[in-house]
């Protein structure tokens, strides 16, 4: 059998020193954001304008049904109204679900994600527990800015951020 030489083990001793970094992180890295800051990101940019088309589709179909005396669907709506309010005040005040904003940057995310090696980005009010092998990072700032949001947002975030979320947010009157 053939002995290994200097050149073998250094070209060895090479890989394993290139190999490191990559196996140097071995805790599982979950990315976590503030979804109120997310929500509100999302209000302050032009994403928003699903929102915006969804209320202005609402005052014309109750218009409309006001000028045809239709009081079905004058019921309906003035629910309806009121119910989305609350949602958004959930999301934006609360700790409420900002799916459906985030699927509009979803690729975006999914390349956050791999540039700062996370293995799974979650709202930091839906991870209940993570095991001391996890490195938690707090990536809602780089989330945010996904969105574009307007200098009027990059203003508000340091309050957001240091204020505790309102429970049964979905109650405030506005």
């Amino acid at each position: 059998m053939k002995s290994i030489s200097f050149h073998h083990l250094f070209i060895i001793f090479v890989i394993m020193i290139f190999s490191m970094p990559y196996y140097a992180q071995s805790k599982f890295r979950v990315g976590t954001y503030d979804s109120r800051a997310v929500a509100i990101a999302y209000l302050n940019s032009t994403y928003n304008r699903n929102i915006m088309k969804t209320i202005k589709e609402l005052n014309v179909k109750m218009q409309n049904a006001k000028q045809e005396n239709d009081s079905s669907l004058i019921k309906k709506l003035n629910f309806e109204g009121p119910v989305r309010q609350a949602i958004l005040n959930e999301k934006g005040f609360g700790t409420g679900s900002v799916r459906f904003e985030i699927l509009e940057i979803k690729d975006k995310i999914d390349s956050l994600a791999k540039a700062e090696k996370i293995d799974l980005v979650v709202s930091k009010w839906e991870l209940n527990y993570s095991d001391p092998g996890c490195e938690v990072i707090d990536i809602t700032r780089e989330i945010a800015s996904l969105f574009k949001p307007n200098d009027r947002f990059k203003k508000m975030l340091q309050d957001i951020l240091k204020s505790e979320p309102v429970k049964d947010a979905y109650l405030i009157e506005d």
